[in-house]
């Protein structure tokens, strides 16, 4: 049996990004245009989503939110890519990123198998680095 905290005692280079507070906070509702507004409206009524202050933080820029959109709708459930290509998605990302928050909650998640296999990437991939070898894709 795998111990729950197996991928939680990993460090990527560099360590966790500890973050007390948002960098960016979402907007409140004064702050939100009619057409945010409307927006907003839609994704909580008609899609699935239930995670305004992603939203409401990515409305900072209009410019981020519309691709981010995009991804978001590859990825997540009932996207393009399989659950399980998903969640290594966002292994890969959490763990360049130096994201804890994001690893934390990926890998509480996965199956016993699963979380063997990705500590057993990233033990290959750190020790593989100390030698000056490219290894699995985790890092690149």
């Amino acid at each position: 049996m795998v111990k729950q905290d197996v991928l939680l005692d990993l460090l990527p280079e560099g360590g966790w990004i500890d973050l007390h507070k948002p960098r960016l906070t979402p907007l409140k509702n004064e702050e939100l245009t009619l057409y945010q507004r409307f927006l907003l409206f839609l994704m909580l009524k008609v899609g699935k989503a239930r995670c305004p202050n992603i939203f409401r933080t990515m409305f900072r820029n209009l410019r981020v939110y519309f691709p981010f959109a995009r991804f978001n709708a590859t990825v997540m459930p009932k996207g393009e890519l399989s659950r399980r290509h998903t969640e290594l998605a966002i292994l890969r990302v959490a763990w360049k990123i130096r994201s804890f928050y994001e690893w934390v909650e990926c890998t509480r998640s996965l199956p016993d198998k699963t979380r063997k296999t990705v500590r057993i990437m990233i033990d290959l991939n750190v020790e593989n680095s100390v030698h000056g070898q490219t290894s699995m894709n985790l890092e690149q």
